[in-house]
């Protein structure tokens, strides 16, 4: 969830501890595309929702007569696009403590990110003894909100993080591996994750052009490799040279894939 932070980056007090949020109320990932929402929730009894509608009234409308459900237990959560957002990650050289966390994503802060003047939002998760900063300028982050201003939107996560939720869901895999997610729509995204480090490449071209300037970069890196492809981007894959551990997941409706993975905001996504 990012933070408001104006110019003045050094740190004046520990962050305050995270939220949780209400067992009662139900995640929502929503996507904003082609002037249409694209949704996806879970049941009750955990099974998978998704659709596509026009607005919130055909959405909440939808929701409290098929699920009984109603607005007031409804926590809309979406993602920003990866090329506004700045990364960096920190590994720490030993656990920390909370007040020793937030010492180290304000010195982050204040030597580490490029500051033109701008008010800015961030965002950290630490994990494991990493901490991963997200930032975003307030401008491009209100600009993506005023998208979703019918529905309050609650949560806006960032983009690696929903894809790793989605391929983690899918796949379960175990903590030893080292995987290669491959995420293919109008960009191609690339995350090599393991419990200790993510490195992620976004590719403009195609899978087939993708492939062939990167799998040099990742030869011999990873144990599995796990494709998704949205449906307007479903290509025939048997010529690319992939390697044989590979893995394609079953398109879902359009979109699905992103939105589940805002669905699953506040889950892990280390390996059982």
């Amino acid at each position: 969830m990012f933070v408001k932070l104006d110019v003045d980056y050094t740190m004046k007090v520990p962050f305050a501890p995270r939220k949780k949020v209400s067992s009662k109320l139900v995640k929502v990932g929503i996507i904003f595309i082609d002037n249409c929402f694209f949704y996806s929730f879970f049941k009750q009894d955990g099974e998978l929702v998704c659709g596509k509608v026009e607005d919130r009234m055909q959405l909440e409308k939808q929701l409290s007569q098929q699920f009984q459900l109603a607005a007031k237990h409804l926590l809309y959560i979406s993602v920003l696009p990866i090329h506004l957002v700045w990364h960096k990650r920190y590994l720490c050289p030993q656990a920390l403590t909370q007040y020793e966390v937030a010492q180290q994503v304000y010195s982050m802060l204040e030597n580490d990110v490029p500051n033109d003047g701008m008010p800015i939002w961030f965002d950290y998760v630490y994990q494991g003894q990493q901490i991963d900063l997200y930032v975003v300028k307030q401008k491009n982050a209100e600009a993506e909100l005023a998208k979703y201003r019918q529905f309050d939107l609650n949560i806006l996560d960032v983009l690696p993080r929903v894809l790793l939720r989605a391929f983690y869901y899918e796949i379960q895999p175990d903590k030893t591996e080292t995987l290669l997610y491959c995420y293919c729509a109008e960009q191609t995204i690339f995350i090599l994750y393991s419990s200790l480090k993510t490195e992620i490449v976004v590719s403009q071209s195609s899978l087939a052009q993708s492939w062939s300037r990167f799998q040099e970069r990742f030869a011999n890196r990873f144990s599995k490799m796990v494709i998704y492809q949205e449906q307007s981007e479903e290509r025939d894959l048997s010529q690319l040279g992939l390697p044989e551990n590979h893995i394609l997941l079953e398109a879902k409706a359009q979109y699905a894939f992103l939105s589940l993975g805002c669905a699953l905001w506040g889950e892990g996504i280390g390996a059982k």
